[in-house]
């Protein structure tokens, strides 16, 4: 089953703040992300380089932006605008296909030179970290950026574009909408101007509780992309295990995303099901200690001490894991330390610790949990 998800945005400014947000959350659970965002898809333009080649794509992609521009940088807007309007005349006009070469060169070469001036206008606009950062997703097959016929500044054309992207986007993936798009979606519903299935429902209510919980993990929003596709890629197997349990949180939801009583419910499920799954695991986690275990059998045997020479100190000292599996894998270390006697207690706490570990990461909520240690144990800088 492959959890794919499409995150839909109505763009609030000239920025791309909240879409790395919701792509952050939805990365670190999904296996793919659909970005549904007129602004997103503005800006993959400009950085997709086939557009400053064509002469007239990047004509009518300066038209598009030029409006948000006059918003942000009146100057640019009012010294660009005219010379716009003269390049588009030439370069749709009847007679271009007639003019030298290196006329057509020249123009090229311009056109690609404020593409490129644009785009640095741009990643400024947006952030150059979150532009960096999804113009990264996108051209590693991360992110898919859905494409827009129609201008951000077409109203009217934009708007109905993207409400049918919401439509499909309701039945060919599990959903996760802002605030104004589930409006939307809530007011076709009620007016049964669309309709979902059980199946589409639950699929809904999945996306909207994964991404409520993932956005509670520590640190969150200070981890970067890079580290949030390190820790899921490091806890693939667990994901599995926690998705599935997200699922059965899901189906005992009563509300909607855009439901008023949704929050709540996501809270009350938290505060009744994942906290106390999430302390027992906290408290298993320091339980389960291969010092401690080996504690347990020897450390009041006053014998086992006569015979080991410090084996069990220096263990201790040089990381319980390593220094096990280096010591125990020598001879000579085993005869010092009293044999196999000594060998074979050593071995059994190790497995003990071992079968243990094991247990706590077959817990349905263990990626939950891990993930939130990882963020949390990011390095500031």
């Amino acid at each position: 089953m492959s959890f794919d998800f499409t995150i839909a945005l109505i763009p609030k400014e000239l920025d791309l703040t909240q879409e790395m947000n919701y792509v952050k959350s939805a990365l670190l659970y999904a296996d793919q992300v659909t970005l549904i965002s007129p602004m997103a898809y503005l800006f993959h333009q400009f950085t997709d380089e086939k557009n400053s080649l064509n002469e007239k794509n990047a004509i009518k992609l300066f038209y598009k932006i030029l409006p948000l521009i006059k918003e942000k940088d009146p100057n640019t807007y009012n010294s660009f605008y005219p010379v716009l309007n003269e390049l588009s005349k030439i370069v749709n006009g009847k007679q271009y296909n007639s003019l030298p070469y290196v006329k057509k060169i020249q123009i090229k070469s311009q056109l690609k030179s404020y593409s490129q001036d644009f785009s640095k206008l741009m990643f400024s606009f947006i952030g150059n970290e979150n532009a960096d950062d999804l113009d990264s997703l996108i051209r590693h097959g991360q992110v898919k950026i859905e494409s827009f016929n129609n201008s951000i500044t077409d109203v009217d054309r934009c708007v109905l574009e993207y409400y049918n992207k919401l439509k499909v986007a309701l039945k060919s993936s599990y959903p996760l909408f802002d605030e104004q798009s589930n409006d939307l979606m809530k007011a076709a519903l009620e007016s049964n101007i669309i309709n979902i299935s059980p199946i589409d429902k639950r699929k809904i209510t999945h996306a909207g509780l994964a991404d409520n919980y993932i956005q509670r993990l520590p640190s969150f929003a200070e981890a970067t992309v890079d580290e949030l596709i390190d820790i899921k890629s490091e806890l693939s197997q667990p994901l599995i295990r926690f998705r599935s349990k997200m699922i059965s949180y899901s189906d005992s939801l009563q509300s909607m995303p855009w439901d008023n009583d949704f929050e709540k419910e996501c809270d009350l499920l938290y505060d009744k099901e994942v906290a106390p799954a999430l302390l027992e695991i906290e408290e298993c986690t320091k339980d389960n200690s291969f010092i401690k275990n080996l504690g347990k059998k020897f450390f009041t045997d006053e014998g086992f001490w006569k015979s080991t020479g410090g084996l069990v100190l220096g263990i201790a000292a040089g990381g319980a894991i390593s220094s096990f599996n280096d010591v125990i894998s020598t001879e000579q270390g085993m005869l010092a330390a009293g044999g196999a006697f000594v060998a074979s207690k050593i071995a059994g706490a190790y497995s003990e610790y071992r079968k243990t570990k094991k247990d706590i990461q077959r817990k349905d909520l263990y990626f939950y949990y891990k993930a939130g240690r990882e963020l949390d144990n990011l390095p500031l800088f």
